[in-house]
């Protein structure tokens, strides 16, 4: 987790519960803001995958539906 205050990274915060408190509140005002990753297990759609190499080699991604797996 990486936690900005006015677009400058924050310190002095702990991740307690899914929730980020801080050791002093921001500035009335602030804007803050998290960026996170969350791990979902997930599956290809579909056993083959169309891509034309014009387009991948100019940086450009095809689409790959994936299915999320859930554990029961």
């Amino acid at each position: 987790v990486i936690v900005r205050v006015n677009n400058n990274v924050a310190s002095g915060w702990t991740l307690e519960g899914g929730e980020i408190v801080f050791a002093s509140p921001p500035p009335v005002g602030a804007t803050v803001e998290a960026d996170c990753q969350f791990d979902v297990p997930a599956r290809f759609a579909e056993d083959s995958l169309q891509i034309d190499a014009a387009t991948f080699l100019a940086g450009e991604a095809a689409s790959v539906p994936l299915i999320e797996v859930r554990e029961d």
